[in-house]
């Protein structure tokens, strides 16, 4: 921050803390008042196991299944209230603990008022989330991801393929970083570490498997349309509202989808492009990776979140708390000279409110909240785009130094 004076580091302690406290303040006067379906649900699966009937298989659950992992502690609580108190209580210490690493990495390798900002960052993008966020397990995958490409950028490898293997049993995205995090690996002669961190986290699954057919979570969302925040519902939505179409606002089950002419056949183009754009994504990851050169733990992160940022941005389902999967990594991405990419992320979080929580999603958006949902989804592309230039113009990623490998 050119335009303050250097702190001391006295002053910058004082600063973590008070961002730490600030933070909590917060969680305390937003603490939520109301269960909301998806504990709910969380509640109906973890009892019915405690029961004797298995998710996946007498009952259907549609999260992977280290999802469940994370509600076995709450569920040793009696009754719902009960649960839903140890599961928000379960997302604030996870939460701090992530802040934790965000203050730390900043402090490692940014200076001055600088590295306050990925910390900072991070907790305003998950107050404007106030409303899901101790009822979503969207925390924990996060949190589980971002730690990983901590660890990475540390070499500690095992701890990142293990790390990075929970997050993608907890939430499938995180396993799109695989591939980059893989051939990083690899490079530093490290591979076989992370491949055992993966095995170590998979092995549960394997072993699991033989009694509940867990990857039948993906059934669930194999035949849902276009979900009203995605990219091309909103578009559809806004013609709509312009009187340019005639689109219909619908409640599928517990999601809401744009229904009307020609949707069906969109859908089925926008779940191509979703998985085209993805796995160029991907490859351009790779391909990067393959780049000698120095960098830090933000160059890491821009060279692994392109895929995630596509599997939000252009799939035909973009829910509300997608946007945590991208708050922590953003937050870091500005330690790479990325911060555009951090305002354009910001942008697009501080207007994701204005969309849900809302009365109107229930019923159907109104022109003023379809106009700032699609301005949200634009700025997502836009980002998307940025990164795919910037792992372009930026053709170095660094390699943390083998020596500093552990575990």
């Amino acid at each position: 921050m050119r335009g303050l004076p250097p702190p001391s580091e006295k002053t910058l302690r004082f600063a973590r803390w008070w961002l730490l406290g600030l933070s909590i303040a917060f969680w305390l006067w937003h603490r939520p008042w109301f269960v909301q379906d998806d504990v709910r649900l969380y509640y109906t699966a973890i009892e019915g196991l405690w029961g004797g009937s298995l998710p996946y298989r007498d009952q259907a659950f549609a999260y992977p299944p280290y999802a469940l992992a994370w509600l076995l502690l709450p569920g040793l609580s009696r009754g719902l209230e009960g649960f839903w108190i140890a599961f928000a209580v379960e997302v604030f210490a996870c939460d701090l603990a992530l802040k934790g690493f965000l203050l730390a990495a900043g402090a490692r390798l940014a200076a001055g008022w600088a590295s306050l900002l990925p910390c900072a960052l991070y907790s305003a993008a998950g107050a404007l989330q106030h409303f899901l966020f101790f009822q979503r397990l969207d925390v924990f995958a996060a949190a589980a991801t971002t730690i990983a490409l901590v660890m990475a950028d540390r070499a500690r490898w095992l701890v990142a393929g293990l790390l990075i293997g929970i997050a993608g049993g907890t939430k499938v995205f995180a396993l799109l970083m695989t591939p980059t995090l893989a051939f990083l690996a690899w490079r530093q002669e490290r591979a076989q570490r992370f491949f055992t961190g993966l095995y170590v986290s998979f092995f549960p699954l394997a072993v699991v498997g033989l009694w509940m057919p867990w990857w039948e979570f993906a059934f669930a969302h194999t035949g849902r349309g276009l979900q009203v925040e995605s990219l091309y519902a909103s578009v559809l939505w806004l013609l709509a509202k312009v009187g340019l179409l005639s689109m219909e606002w619908v409640r599928v089950s517990n999601f809401y989808e744009v229904h009307g002419p020609g949707v069906s056949a969109l859908t089925v183009a926008s779940k191509v492009i979703w998985i085209v754009l993805v796995g160029c994504s991907v490859w351009r990851s790779c391909l990067a990776s393959r780049v000698e050169g120095a960098s830090n733990l933000g160059g890491l992160v821009q060279a692994t979140w392109l895929p995630v940022l596509a599997f939000v941005t252009f799939g035909p389902v973009l829910s509300t708390q997608f946007m945590l999967w991208l708050a922590p990594l953003a937050a870091l991405v500005v330690l790479k000279q990325g911060t555009a990419a951090g305002a354009l992320y910001m942008i697009a979080a501080f207007l994701t409110p204005v969309v849900f929580p809302s009365p109107q999603y229930e019923t159907g958006l109104t022109l003023a909240q379809t106009t700032a949902l699609v301005c949200r989804n634009l700025l997502l592309v836009a980002l998307w785009v940025r990164e795919w230039g910037a792992l372009s113009a930026h053709r170095h990623i660094k390699q943390s130094s083998p020596s500093a490998g552990g575990l």
